[in-house]
Parts: C-alpha cells; structure tokens; sequence
C-alpha cells in the first residue's frame, strides 16, 4: 500500500484498486489482471473498509460492462454529468 497526496493505490497480483480525491468527491478505479472469487472478495473488502467515505464511481454512459461491474458492489446511479469535451458519463454511488 501506498499513499501519495490524496491518491490512494492498493496492489495485489491479480489488480490494482485506486481511490483518488477529486473536487471533494472520493473516486475508485479498479484494474483486474485476474477476475475470480479472490478478486471480487478482495474487492469487496476493500469497498467495505471504505464504506465511511461517499465512494463514487464514474463510468461512460454506454460502458454497460463496467455498470453491471459496478452493481456487484452496491454502486447505483446518482447523477449525469458531461464532461467539457461533451462527453456524457453516469456517477455511481453507494449511498
């Protein structure tokens, strides 16, 4: 584990999880290298240590994988927003 300013990066072999400070919102990004039962339960602990924060998660609006990846962890839709360039993405939320 590391910490670097309001970064937060845990690595295991099988992914990296990044929680990361953005305009007072607390976002978490997830890259998986090897997806089975360790993964998603090493995943879910992770969230469920963090559960104090407002977790959130971005995700492009047409990205239905990464929603549906998303809703295993409890993440809902909460807003839209667009992004400068126009481009529309869903915020998730636990809460």
């Amino acid at each position: 584990m590391t910490s670097r300013n309001d970064v937060f990066t845990h690595r295991e072999p099988a992914f990296d999880f990044f929680l990361e400070k953005t305009r007072g919102l607390y976002f978490i990004h997830q890259d998986v290298r090897l997806w089975n039962k360790q993964t998603r339960e090493s995943t879910q602990a992770i969230i469920d240590g963090l559960g104090w924060l407002p977790l959130r998660v971005c995700v492009l609006t047409t990205d239905t994988k990464l929603m549906k990846y998303a809703s295993l962890y409890g993440f809902k839709h909460k807003e839209f927003i667009t992004s400068p360039d126009g481009v529309e993405y869903h915020i998730l939320s636990r809460r």
